[in-house]
């Protein structure tokens, strides 16, 4: 019963920790292998090679390294499938996904014969998506020894009450799904009662269900210069304008199909997060070729800072059945779930080699 309880409690607060977390960490930081069809089959090893709009975003010096200018885009169509396990049952879901990868346009200029052996300087606007968000998780499985009830009384309880309890703990009393017995000053629910025998429980046999969906992307929008030198050493640097877009749809849903529990019918949870940041960040670059079969890269991504604004909502939606009669309770109100917060997220440097 725990374990069944710890996983459904995992799934479902996934979102609630709606403050700065490390999920936020990863998710900004985090660089995935996404570029044209010659990048993503070198498996992006391409920071010593140059001369791929891709690359320009693990080293910049590949901008020296173009012998012509030009236009490019790159298409992707994501295929992401998802296996879930829940209490023995599996469930599998597919999201698909046709976007931009990438788009890039690069100005040569062509330089007169000098001490320094510059033979062009290139400049270029990239586009590049680092990263992409779309996915979809379905999970569901009947449950006949926990609900999720069981945590919003649990919290209750140990917290000393209603004022002191966590903001989805009181929506879900304000729901109905958790009560206060005037009488003996207890708590209770659906499932969980206290009587002259004591603690009694169930019965339970619910349906569980949980979908979560994401979408959004990380680009980075590159402004960048490189110099070739003679051939054999190319210089570059540039200035990534970041753009960050997630959203994730979770909605956790348990039900009582088989008519078990008095009264009640069923319940929604259903959370939104919206986050959108922009940040800027600086990369060097240097790629050396002493010879032609053989090339070193190096680059420093400086540490950038992203200044994010997150939207966050939360809702219950409590079905229940009185004399054949099926009544709602919505808490919070329409409007009144919804925050919103601003702050920053500073990413590490990386040195890629």
């Amino acid at each position: 019963m725990k374990a069944a309880l710890f996983i459904t409690i995992c799934i479902l607060l996934r979102v609630n920790a709606f403050t700065q977390n490390y999920y936020d960490i990863v998710r900004f930081s985090e660089k995935v292998n996404s570029g044209d069809a010659r990048y993503v089959a070198m498996g992006a090893a391409f920071s010593s090679l140059g001369a791929n709009f891709a690359s320009i975003s693990d080293n910049p010096a590949a901008i020296g390294v173009f012998n012509k200018g030009g236009i490019e885009f790159s298409l992707n169509n994501k295929f992401a499938n998802t296996e879930t396990k829940f209490l023995d049952q599996s469930q599998r879901d597919r999201d698909v996904n046709l976007s931009i990868n990438n788009f890039g346009i690069l100005s040569k200029i062509s330089l007169e014969d000098n001490d320094l052996k510059a033979k062009n300087i290139n400049l270029t606007y990239t586009l590049n998506r680092v990263n992409d968000f779309n996915s979809c998780i379905t999970m569901q499985s009947e449950n006949s020894t926990s609900s999720m009830t069981d945590y919003f009384l649990k919290n209750i309880q140990s917290v000393g009450g209603y004022d002191n309890a966590d903001y989805m703990v009181q929506d879900a009393y304000n729901a109905g799904l958790v009560m206060l017995d005037s009488v003996t000053n207890t708590f209770y629910s659906d499932f969980i009662r206290w009587g002259v025998t004591g603690q009694t429980k169930g019965p339970y046999g619910l349906k569980q269900i949980n979908n979560i969906s994401t979408s959004g992307r990380l680009n980075d929008n590159v402004f960048g210069a490189g110099v070739n030198f003679n051939d054999n050493i190319f210089l570059g640097g540039s200035f990534d304008f970041t753009t960050i877009t997630y959203e994730e749809l979770n909605e956790y849903i348990e039900e009582d199909n088989n008519d078990i529990i008095p009264e009640f019918g069923k319940f929604d949870l259903l959370r939104t997060l919206k986050q959108e940041g922009r940040g800027l960040n600086l990369k060097l670059g240097l790629i050396y070729k002493p010879l032609e079969s053989f090339r070193l890269g190096i680059s420093y991504h400086f540490p950038s800072n992203c200044q994010i604004t997150e939207n966050y909502s939360s809702y219950f939606k409590a079905t229940y059945n009185s004399d054949g009669v099926s009544y709602y309770i919505n808490s919070p109100e329409e409007g009144n779930g919804d925050y919103t917060y601003s702050y920053s997220v500073t990413t590490p440097g990386r040195l890629v080699v």
